[in-house]
């Protein structure tokens, strides 16, 4: 298999950016550099003169398929145990992307601004619409990813950002970032129209 045959392949350079300091355990959910969300089976085989020392034993969350990993191409992902989780800063907004968008997730960013997150979200999941309330932030996020979809569109119309999804399917993941400092009133309600119109949906939330 192509991915599990890069998996054992990177170079010395590439394996640094994933530097493995943490040992991993059965089932820790793990990305595997290049080739998306993994849960370990097995920990890393310490034993010597193993045909698989050195290495743990992952299932690919994408196909099913297993693969005796190196550790190096691992990341340790803590995706939120709540439905609601909210980001302070804009670093901790992109960093619960990484650690909570999964491939098989259909995806809405209100708040898209000059589309910036939402192509990150859209390089870990199946699809994502980004909207937001003014025209200029929207025409730029589109001539900046054109291979993406921009609204101009209130979050709160909660009829019209459903029709965003894909055909047959529905919003898994709701990300709003509609102001760094917005009042406490906007953002609870933002949060409650979109716990009612995407009831299986989890929800990520940046404000100060």
């Amino acid at each position: 298999m192509t991915k599990a045959a890069n998996a054992g392949g990177k170079s010395s350079a590439q394996e640094s950016i994933y530097n493995y300091q943490t040992p991993f355990g059965p089932g820790n959910i793990v990305d595997v550099k290049g080739h998306g969300r993994a849960t370990v089976l097995e920990a890393v085989i310490d034993a010597p003169g193993h045909q698989h020392h050195g290495r743990c034993h992952i299932r690919y969350h994408e196909d099913g398929s297993t693969y005796w990993a190196r550790p190096q191409l691992l990341r340790r992902m803590r995706p939120a145990a709540r439905r609601v989780l909210v980001a302070r800063h804009t670093h901790s907004y992109r960093d619960a992307m990484v650690h909570n968008v999964d491939r098989p997730d259909v995806c809405l960013e209100i708040g898209c601004h000059e589309g910036l997150t939402t192509n990150m979200i859209s390089n870990r999941a199946t699809y994502v619409a980004g909207i937001d309330t003014a025209p200029e932030v929207v025409e730029i996020a589109a001539a900046r990813h054109p291979h993406l979809a921009f609204r101009q569109m209130d979050g709160l119309d909660t009829a019209a950002t459903a029709g965003l999804a894909p055909a047959g399917c529905t919003f898994s993941l709701v990300c709003i970032d509609i102001s760094g400092k917005a009042p406490l009133n906007l953002i609870c309600e933002m949060i409650r129209a979109q716990a009612a119109a995407f009831p299986a949906a989890r929800l990520i939330v940046k404000n100060e």
